[in-house]
């Protein structure tokens, strides 16, 4: 009789410590998987950010262009009104 006991509360100790494993390994998945999305989010909105840089870069570019321009025919204008005058 002690050793059906004993045998029982063996089994029970055991079913209680697989479970009780099994509760703690789906909420490690599901905090893994939350931690895991907020960092997927995070690259993304990085690399979005990377591209919006590159844009503004070209962007710079294409006014120091214009810029140039203008300033070459603000110069121009200025050696025409310096005749004038």
């Amino acid at each position: 009789m002690q050793i059906e006991i004993g045998l029982f509360f063996t089994i029970l100790g055991g079913l209680i410590g697989f479970l009780g494993w099994m509760s703690g390994r789906d909420r490690t998945l599901g905090r893994d998987a939350e931690w895991r999305g907020g960092v997927n989010a995070k690259l993304d909105m990085i690399l979005q950010m990377q591209k919006d840089m590159e844009e503004m870069r070209n962007s710079i570019k294409n006014h120091e262009g214009r810029i140039s321009v203008v300033e070459s025919s603000v110069k121009s204008a200025h050696h025409r009104l310096d005749d004038l005058a």
